[in-house]
């Protein structure tokens, strides 16, 4: 949750994280019948690092692969690489085919995938529309891309 909230914590599209929030995503989880969930970490001396949330899976295209559905690590650190290269080596070892991640086109974790050999596999277009928008009103002068205007594409990579 610590290293979750350090990274991501103020980042759009993440449900917000609690003590057992990983229990509870493992047990309501809509697709726990056809996930087997993993978990990679890096870790120093029993602080957290960097981890990644992995489900192995051949769901809707009979591909049997892992898939990357949480990827926290600090965004200008150097443990993306091994990180995705144990992912890698996991699926290896269990015959996989492939490993995947979906990344919106404006993530900066985007560019980073692609520059460890993930190719786009298909391109799809997502609206996002605020439920609550006079709560979003503040990151409209921050954010590159206005929140009010925002459009965002999940790119899922081979």
């Amino acid at each position: 949750m610590r290293l979750f909230e350090e990274n991501l914590g103020d980042f759009g599209g993440y449900p917000m994280r609690h003590n057992t929030f990983w229990v509870h995503h493992w047990d309501n989880n809509y697709y726990r019948q056809v996930y087997k969930f993993l978990l990679l970490v890096i870790e120093d001396k029993s602080k957290l690092l960097a981890y990644a949330f992995l489900g192995q899976t051949n769901y809707r295209d009979g591909i049997n692969r892992l898939d990357i559905l949480e990827c926290i690590c600090p965004p200008s650190s150097t443990l993306l690489r091994p990180l995705i290269e144990a992912t890698i080596e996991s699926a290896r070892q269990r015959n996989l085919s492939e490993v995947r991640i979906q990344c919106a086109t404006n993530d900066p974790m985007t560019e980073q995938f692609k520059a460890l050999g993930f190719t786009e596999r298909w391109m799809t277009n997502i609206l996002g529309k605020p439920l609550q928008p006079g709560h979003f009103a503040d990151k409209l002068h921050r954010d590159p891309v206005p929140f009010l205007d925002w459009r965002h594409f999940q790119l899922d990579y081979i």
